[in-house]
């Protein structure tokens, strides 16, 4: 997924959370269980967390990104809200999925309603730009 919005804590109880939500979960992880499920020998997560779709655009469509992830956080303005309250969350992050793009000088803008509307929400905003190769693009 090119952008989600990712929720933590250290000591927080995801099947709670997720009770008192209507948001269906992209993925659940729980601390101390393995970070991948299909390498159980890999290491293990440090906290408890959740994450959502705030949009399913490509990493190279960083534009309609941040006008999906608006979207979204308006339709689910209270639910994150909820969550921002919760006990025992430490972070809640919308986090953008960039290619990282072979240019000198590398600029993702961040419109004003995503910053107002993220800021309502009471959450963060991260960019993670990730190195992809010609033969990963498709």
């Amino acid at each position: 997924m090119s952008c989600i919005l990712r929720v933590f804590g250290k000591s927080l109880d995801v099947e709670a959370l997720l009770a008192q939500l209507e948001l269906k979960p992209d993925r659940v992880w729980r601390k101390g269980q393995p970070r991948f499920e299909a390498r159980p020998n890999s290491r293990t997560s440090n906290d408890s967390g959740v994450t959502f779709v705030a949009s399913k655009s490509d990493m190279t469509d960083f534009n309609t990104q941040t006008e999906e992830a608006c979207t979204f956080l308006e339709t689910h303005l209270a639910e994150i809200r909820t969550m921002v309250e919760y006990p025992d969350i430490e972070g809640v992050v919308l986090d953008f999925g960039i290619e990282l793009r072979d240019v000198l000088i590398q600029n993702d803008y961040l419109p004003p309603k995503l910053i107002q509307v993220a800021a309502q929400a009471g959450i963060g905003i991260q960019l993670s730009h990730y190195a992809c190769s010609k033969e990963n693009e498709s």
